[in-house]
């Protein structure tokens, strides 16, 4: 049986979390339909620049206790306007299916409750659909498609 910790905090941990980031934009470059190339140019310093335009940050990781490493995390913003939003979220394919994932967005919308955010949002990246069935126990639906024009360099 896992025993599995969670750690909260502000944005004071992002460091704690790169290492998993750069997994998951391997896995966004991996499964990508039409952006490989976007996700592959990524950097996790360029992703906290953007949220740190925002008014509040929160971190959450799961660590596994016997191991004594981290095996998950979910990155939250809120903005001025009291949007809240759940930015990143991952869990080491090993770990998956045992509600890790579940209790990273559990304790990330409680944060986001207390600070009395008005309306809720995430975004899924095409190719990734299979994350789907977790966001809508959330009751998160699709709202709107956004179409990209794909450069066509030679």
């Amino acid at each position: 049986m896992l025993n599995i910790s969670y750690l909260e905090g502000d944005s004071r941990l992002l460091e704690e979390v790169r290492a998993l980031w750069v997994k998951k934009r391997k896995y966004h470059e991996d499964v990508s339909t039409y952006f490989s190339d976007k996700f592959r140019n990524m950097t996790f310093d360029g992703r906290k620049d953007e949220m740190f335009e925002k008014l509040e940050i929160r971190v959450v990781i799961a660590k596994d206790v016997k191991k004594d490493k981290y095996v998950g995390y979910c990155i939250s913003t809120i903005d001025n306007k009291k949007l809240g939003e759940v930015e990143s979220i991952f869990v080491e394919e090993e770990y998956r299916r045992n509600k890790i994932a579940e209790n990273l967005m559990e304790l990330s919308l409680n944060w986001m409750d207390e600070k009395g955010v008005e309306k809720k949002r995430l975004n899924v990246a095409v190719g990734n659909e299979e994350v789907m069935n977790l966001y809508k126990r959330f009751n998160f639906q699709p709202f709107l498609v956004v179409l990209e024009q794909k450069s066509e360099r030679v």
